[in-house]
This record gives C-alpha cells, structure tokens and sequence, in this order.
C-alpha cells in the first residue's frame, strides 16, 4: 500500500499523547535490539533505502539514525572496505531496476523515490546502470 506523503503530516484524530508517550521507550528499545541484530551494511542500507526520497542520505544523516557518530561511521565503513557514496548508488541502483521492473508506478514517480529532483537525472543514471532508458527496460520486461 502506498499513502502520498503528505498523509504523514496529518495529526492523528484518535490519537493518545500519553499511550504514546508511555509506549515511546519499550518501541525505542525495540528499534535499537532490530538494529542491533541486523549486521552494519544491512543496517545502513535499510536507513540510505528509508532516506532517498527525503535526499537526507548523507554520510552524517546516516551516522546519526545509526546512533553513531560520523567519524565512527567512516571508520567502520573503512574496516569493511567500503565507500559511502558507492554504497548510496549501489543501493539507488538495485532499488531502481526493481522498481522500474515491478512496480507500477511512473517513472517520475520512482524518480522522486529515489531522490532524484528531475526526471531527466534518474533517465541518464538508469542509462549509465543498465545501457538501457528506465522506459525501454520497461518494455523489455513486458515481452
């Protein structure tokens, strides 16, 4: 199911502030032991995949929803041989051919899904991806 965004900004009419506030340490606590038992690149990849389409996929941004600092976050990322900004676009990259694939959505849409503020932009990354525009692999798939 998919709600436009502008659905999360709307306050809740049932909405309980003190439920909430006595449920918000038991679902923080919650999120902290998922995160912990998926491994770092997992993790960091699932928070780049929440954050395309806000464009708040910085190397900061990220190090911060992992509850870490930047400088930690560069390290680890070191240890495993990895750099950021290629991890942002390997994970742009699957996300996209996925969603150009499956999903039936235009291809604006999936553009703005991913962060890409023109549709032009996402056409010529999904070129250099594949050697094929969003639309053509469309198509392919459809024979």
């Amino acid at each position: 199911m998919v709600w436009p965004g502008e659905l999360l900004d709307e306050p809740l009419a049932t909405a309980d502030l003190r439920l909430y506030q006595a449920l918000l340490p038991g679902l923080e606590e919650e999120r902290r032991r998922r995160l912990a038992d998926t491994d770092l690149t997992t993790r960091i990849g699932m928070v780049i995949e929440a954050n395309l389409a806000s464009g708040r996929v910085g190397l900061e941004q990220v190090a911060t929803e992992l509850c870490m600092s930047k400088r930690t976050l560069q390290r680890r990322l070191q240890e495993l041989d990895l750099e950021f900004a290629e991890l942002v676009e390997e994970i742009r990259q699957a996300l996209a051919i996925e969603l150009v694939r499956q999903s039936p959505r235009s291809l604006t849409e999936i553009a703005q899904q991913l962060g890409y503020n023109e549709a032009s932009s996402f056409t010529r990354a999904f070129r250099r991806w594949t050697g094929l525009s969003p639309r053509e692999f469309r198509q392919q798939g459809e024979k």
